[in-house]
């Protein structure tokens, strides 16, 4: 908080925004956030204030933004009595191709309109729909139409001239203008003028008001995005600022604000709530519109982002004892692992400095265990090659210019590979897709994986083989969902969806995911003839960056409920406890079961252990270590008033150093062994005909992994 004052309010602020930046706020954070909401009451905060009524909102999305900055124009203009002016651009069509390859965009090419034309000069329809388009759809904010009147507040859009306060993200005032008449009939902005609001020095440019400055046009290169999705790539010519009722989390960053109206409703971590109200010089001049979700500031925050906020207290703590002269030469290192790690060895891992958080001190139950050894990959500095000497390399075209392939030769066209595999992959003209074929008769099914005895694979055949049915069922939904769990998940789908294209094996599939958790664990996942524990490859498969489940201790009596701290990062789901149950009777104990010995700090009454998902997974794996318990064939979860039903889509056996698998589609089941069956699976019967039981067990092997998936 950028505090000019101190009041008890403002103590309280400064509190709930310490306890904001690790998402660890108390009741009384929240109490007092509440406070700061706009409202109607005698007490509430006042939008309407005259402090505030023409102070940007900040708010989440730029959509937002554009919608505040339209409402906040009309409402300006009304109230100054003033009419609006736009001002439109000079739109004219570019290669789209000169704008992916300056962009360097790696990802999915989007659809981009480029019919052929004999100008570069815009249709009038379609040109009037682009000027109608919010400014956001533009990837760099250029508007089409700027609406303007006479002391507006808008924000500079460019570093224009730094030495006279003219950069990206000033705050101005409109003064005057000086307009032109456009190629197409429309209103341009030549000139605009601007007062600078409190610049960090005065401005003084001749013939000009002090703090006054001109804003010309700039040409851009920009993509628009139409109402159908569609992309056009164009240079447009405008006056860089935007009007400014509204800005973006993102945007405020590094802005100290007397009065600082915002909008969290939309903003959905814990750190887009701290940048919004970290801004406010005064917690007097803070102002919520609209509310705030309590949930994205309480909790705790995820084990990856509290290891980083640990790692930096002890390299605070190292630079503190550098600079009093206090730490002892051995510590050098020169990268942050090496010096953490050799500090831990002269603290020991359970030292703590004094200024740490509550909310991330660690102790024996959540510790700060001893850094990893980390190893730099070799590199080198590459010289650029004489451009003189590279050309002995380049061949003439005179060389072939006679040429005259002999009878019967097949010409050689060298093409750059496809990706980073280590296997030429051909390409076909027309791809083979991967289906899954339900034939009784024939016993057709889901492809498999073939085992592989000299790395035993059996394991991640069983997994993979489930995983590839899912993916099969709508690969562009699941390449999706894959994708966002994790980077392994991405691979793994990447991979499914080039083998449906005739470029891989599936095994090369399994070999390079292989490849990275040998790399991220390389004593759990071994090569050779080691086996691999199927539930351990499970977690490290469905592991996400985010909280998906917090657990919970609720009091029967008093309702008051205290988080554990165990967060749950991955989709499976251990049922360590469950005895002569079903699967679906395991989730609903890890769902809410009373505590064996806890209770209530607050009334010394029972308390339950509740489990509730922060995010419903789209797949949930429970891992099961009893042979008394019985596979449910569906699950249902309640996302509030939503029941969200996940089927049965496979399931891992273990037995006699060996996984197998059953794989669900379309309520048929079969059978994978990738020893026995190889890539194909052998038809074994209709779900319906299965009971709880018979899942169980397969071939003498008991249930290891059970797999779900939503529709």
């Amino acid at each position: 908080m950028r505090q000019s004052k101190q009041s008890p309010e403002d103590t309280m602020m400064r509190t709930a925004l310490e306890n904001m930046r690790y998402k660890s706020c108390t009741s009384e954070d929240i109490e007092f956030l509440r406070s700061r909401i706009a409202g109607k009451g005698p007490d509430d905060p006042k939008l309407s204030q005259k402090a505030f009524r023409n102070v940007s909102i900040i708010t989440a999305f730029n959509a937002q933004k554009d919608r505040i900055n339209q409402l906040g124009c009309e409402r300006f203009a009304a109230e100054n009595n003033q009419g609006l002016t736009s001002f439109y651009s000079i739109d004219r069509w570019k290669n789209p191709e000169e704008s992916r390859k300056n962009k360097g965009s790696k990802g999915p090419k989007k659809k981009i309109a480029d019919p052929v034309r004999k100008s570069n000069v815009f249709s009038p329809l379609l040109q009037k729909t682009l000027w109608e388009q919010p400014h956001a759809s533009s990837n760099k904010h250029v508007p089409g139409k700027l609406t303007l009147c006479i002391g507006m507040p808008v924000m500079l859009r460019n570093n224009d001239a730094t030495e006279c306060c003219i950069t990206k993200g000033a705050e101005a005032t409109v003064v005057s203008w000086q307009s032109v008449e456009g190629p197409e009939k429309q209103t341009m902005l030549d000139t605009l003028f601007v007062k600078l609001t409190n610049p960090p020095k005065t401005v003084k440019i001749d013939g000009l008001p002090e703090n006054v400055v001109p804003i010309t046009r700039h040409v851009t290169a920009t993509m628009c995005l139409l109402p159908n999705d569609d992309e056009i790539s164009l240079t447009r010519d405008q006056v860089l600022v935007l009007p400014n009722f509204g800005m973006t989390d993102y945007a405020s960053q590094g802005r100290t604000r007397p009065k600082n109206p915002v909008d969290l409703n939309s903003c959905k971590t814990h750190q887009s709530y701290y940048t919004c109200l970290s801004r406010s010089s005064t917690a007097e001049g803070t102002i919520i519109v609209q509310g705030f979700n309590p949930k994205i500031i309480t909790g705790g925050a995820t084990g990856y982002l509290r290891q980083e906020f640990r790692e930096l207290e002890i390299l605070d703590e190292i630079t503190k004892l550098k600079y009093e002269g206090k730490l002892p030469l051995s510590i050098d290192g020169h990268r942050h692992n090496t010096v953490i790690r050799q500090f831990q060895k002269w603290k020991g891992t359970s030292y703590i400095p004094g200024n740490v958080h509550h909310a991330i001190r660690w102790n024996q139950r959540d510790p700060l265990n001893m850094l990893l050894v980390v190893t730099d990959s070799p590199w080198q500095i590459l010289q650029k090659i004489d451009k003189s000497e590279s050309k002995q390399f380049k061949t003439k075209k005179s060389n072939f210019a006679n040429f005259v392939p002999a009878e019967g030769s097949v010409p050689v066209i060298l093409k750059r590979k496809l990706d980073d595999d280590d296997e030429n992959i051909p390409v076909l003209k027309k791809a083979k897709t991967i289906t899954v074929t339900v034939n009784d008769d024939l016993g057709q099914g889901p492809l498999g994986f073939i085992w592989d005895g000299e790395n035993y694979s059996c394991a991640y055949d069983a997994v993979f083989t489930i995983l590839l049915a899912i993916w099969t069922q709508n690969p562009s939904k699941w390449k999706t969902q894959f994708k966002d769990m994790n980077r392994i998940m991405n691979v793994l789908a990447s991979g499914f969806h080039r083998v449906s294209q005739n470029q891989g094996t599936l095994e090369s599939v399994r070999d390079k995911v292989r490849h990275l958790l040998h790399q991220r664990k390389p004593d759990v996942f071994l090569y050779g003839h080691a086996g691999t524990p199927a539930i351990e490859m499970a977690e490290q498969l469905f592991r996400s960056d985010q909280v998906i489940a917090s657990s919970w201790l609720k009091c029967v009596d008093c309702k008051e409920s205290d988080n554990r701290n165990a967060d749950l990062q991955t989709c499976v789901i251990h049922c360590s406890d469950a005895i002569n149950c079903t699967i679906a009777m395991c989730l609903q104990k890890k769902f809410i079961d009373r505590h064996p010995r806890r209770r209530c700090t607050h009334c010394n009454g029972e308390v339950d252990q509740i489990t509730r998902f922060e995010t419903v997974p789209k797949v949930l794996a429970f891992a099961v270590d009893d042979a008394s318990v019985t596979v449910s064939k569906k699950i249902s979860i309640y996302d509030g008033e939503t029941c969200l039903v996940f089927k049965l889509k496979g399931v891992v056996y273990a037995g006699d150093f060996h996984y197998i698998s059953r794989v669900c589609v379309d309520g048929v089941v079969w059978l994978h062994d990738g020893m026995v069956t190889g890539k194909n699976c052998k038809y074994e019967g209709k779900l319906s005909a299965f009971n709880d039981s018979d899942l169980s067990t397969c071939n003498g092997k008991v249930l290891s992994l059970v797999i779900y998936s939503q529709k």
